[in-house]
Order: structure tokens, then C-alpha cells, then sequence
């Protein structure tokens, strides 16, 4: 069941335009130069009840906009979107219980204080009786193995640990939908492994929706089976991971070590192609339902210690994507 529709949304800036220096700061008093700018165009997607989705696309692509219009932040120009049951523009009191945010590096957290004071002000504020706010905070923090933060000054926290009670916080009144904006920038990778384990086992217990956006693209391979694309605003792709990597990549990599003769493009069969030699070792580019004549025919015609094969990176593939649609 669809817990987030998105109908043919359209997000138009106004900006005013005009050119740089002291005369032009004075005519733009009087008068202007107005420019419309579509930053999303006619985007239309659902997404259902439990499902973690990776919301992908370069700069300027148009996904922070349509995550801050399912979040009610912004207003769409055109289109309807409708989030857990509301219009998020309309911001009602039973959509904002509904939802959380986090944003990068901006902090809820009250910096002089221990975490577990910004907690307790926000059991006020979503009205959350105190039994269940204990049960809660109990699961979370030990879920994240935080215990020992919850009574630590915020401002003597390391930027993982400030995260971990971020997360905390924004899931202290049980949301249904989540949205993650860059959720593991700035952080080291054994905080940024313990993020995502956290979302996931979240997701687990309690079957929350949750739209992520990174540009770190080990948080897409690691929580999200479905990706959204979203290049010049509009949606070019929004279907399984997996059949992102059919589209964009037909072929694997073959790797070869302990190399003792030049492999070039000349002794190979068609299909198989060298991409790269360093050294002692050696990279292929293979068709994929070429794979096992290409070894066979690699082992037996030269010499070396060592083969496997390896994966084109997602990082490669949406960038593929993204080229192919205008990125």
C-alpha cells in the first residue's frame, strides 16, 4: 500500500534577475528582471508503506526540493502529494507526529545541554506520555549503543556521537515516514556503518517509510533495494537497484594479478577488453554473459597468480545514468 503519491508535481522559483555594479543595484529598486525556474517538472512516483528508497540525482537536480515539499517545508506550484494520509503543505499537528527530518550536519540538539534535556523537551512538544517516552528512549539508545550519551553535554559530543542523538531524537515520537538528507556526511566510516545498521533494524521493528538522499553512495547499496533518479527535475529512473545496474552496466570486471607478460586488446577475444595495467596487474572489461569463456580463455592463454571478478561500482553506474539523461 502507498503511503507517499506524488502526482505530476511542480515546484517553479521566482527569482529576480539583474546584472552586477552600483547602477544596476539602483535601476533594481525600480525595477527588475523576473525569471522563472522549473526545479521540478511534472514528477509523478509512489512509494509504499515500509519501504527504504534512495532519492538520487547531481546538484541542482531537484531532490532536495521534492524532500522538502513531502515534508511540507515547501509548497508545490502545481500537482498534488499526499504523505501518511495529509497534504504535508498544510503542516497539521497529526501529519507533523507522523513524519521526522534530518538534515546533514543541522542540529536539534541544545548544545549546552545534555542530550537527554533536548529529549525531554520534545516529549512535551509531540506529547508523549512518559511511559512511553522511557520505552522509547530505552529501545533507541540501546539499539544505538548510546546509554552512556544520554546525560553528556551535547557540545563534548564527537560529530558520530551528535549524530547517534539526532537519530534518537527524531525518532522519539515513533514516525512513520522518515526522511534522511545526507544523514552520514562528515562522519568516520565505523559511525557511518553504525548509522545505517541503525536505520535498518528501525525499519525492521517498526516497518517505517523511510526516503533517503546521499551522495555517499555506500548508504544506497547498503539500505536501499529501490532508487528514485531525478535529473534537470524530472524522475528518469524509479525502479529497483538492480535493475538500475541492468540498464546502465551490461558488463563486470575482471582483475588479474601476478601478471608476467603485456596483455593487450590485440591477443584477446571479442568481448574481452583491458582497461587498465599497472605493474603486475591487470583489468578487463568483460560482457557479463561472457564471463566464464573469458576466464577460461584467460587461464589458459596466459600467465598469472591470481583472477577474480568484480562488480562495476554503483558510483560509476548512476553517473552513467545521469550522463545519459543530461546530468
Amino acid at each position: 500500500m502507498a503511503i507517499i503519491r506524488v502526482d505530476h508535481l511542480t515546484k517553479i522559483y521566482k527569482q529576480q534577475q539583474r546584472l552586477s555594479g552600483f547602477v544596476a543595484a539602483v535601476k533594481s529598486l525600480f525595477t527588475s528582471d523576473i525569471v522563472y525556474k522549473k526545479a521540478v517538472n511534472d514528477v509523478s512516483f509512489e512509494i509504499g508503506e515500509g519501504e527504504i528508497i534512495g532519492l538520487l540525482g547531481p546538484n541542482g537536480a531537484g531532490k532536495t526540493t521534492v524532500l522538502k515539499i513531502l515534508s511540507g517545508i515547501l509548497r508545490p506550484t502545481e500537482g498534488e502529494v499526499e504523505v501518511a494520509g495529509h497534504s504535508p503543505y498544510m503542516r497539521e499537528d497529526a501529519f507533523k507526529k507522523k513524519i521526522s527530518l534530518i538534515v546533514g550536519q543541522k542540529s536539534q540538539m541544545m548544545w549546552d545541554l545534555p542530550a537527554m534535556d533536548t529529549l525531554l523537551w520534545l516529549k512535551e512538544i509531540y506529547d508523549i506520555e512518559k511511559p512511553q517516552f522511557n520505552e522509547t528512549v530505552q529501545k533507541l539508545s540501546k539499539l544505538f549503543q548510546a546509554e552512556d550519551l544520554l546525560n553528556l553535554q551535547v557540545r563534548r559530543m564527537s560529530l558520530g556521537q551528535r549524530m547517534k542523538m539526532e537519530l534518537i531524537a527524531a525518532m522519539l515520537h515513533n514516525p512513520s515516514v522518515v526522511f534522511l538528507d545526507e544523514p552520514t556526511i562528515g562522519l568516520d566510516i565505523v559511525t557511518q556503518n553504525s548509522l545505517r545498521e541503525f536505520i535498518k533494524e528501525y525499519n525492521r521493528q517498526t516497518n517505517a517509510t523511510i526516503i533517503l538522499t546521499s551522495h555517499n553512495l555506500a548508504d544506497i547499496e547498503s539500505l536501499c533495494k529501490k532508487v528514485i533518479l531525478i535529473n534537470q527535475g524530472k524522475v528518469t529512473h524509479n525502479n529497483s537497484l538492480n535493475r538500475l545496474v541492468e540498464s546502465y552496466c551490461d558488463y563486470k570486471l575482471i582483475k588479474l594479478q601476478g601478471v608476467e607478460e603485456k596483455i593487450d586488446n590485440s591477443r584477446l577475444i571479442p568481448g574481452l577488453e583491458v582497461t587498465s595495467h599497472n605493474e603486475d596487474t591487470v583489468m578487463l572489461k568483460v560482457k557479463q554473459d561472457m564471463c566464464q569463456d573469458s576466464i577460461k580463455y584467460l587461464w589458459s592463454n596466459f600467465t598469472f597468480r591470481d583472477i577474480c571478478i568484480e562488480d562495476v561500482s554503483i558510483n560509476e553506474i548512476i553517473e552513467k545514468a545521469f550522463a545519459d539523461t543530461g546530468g
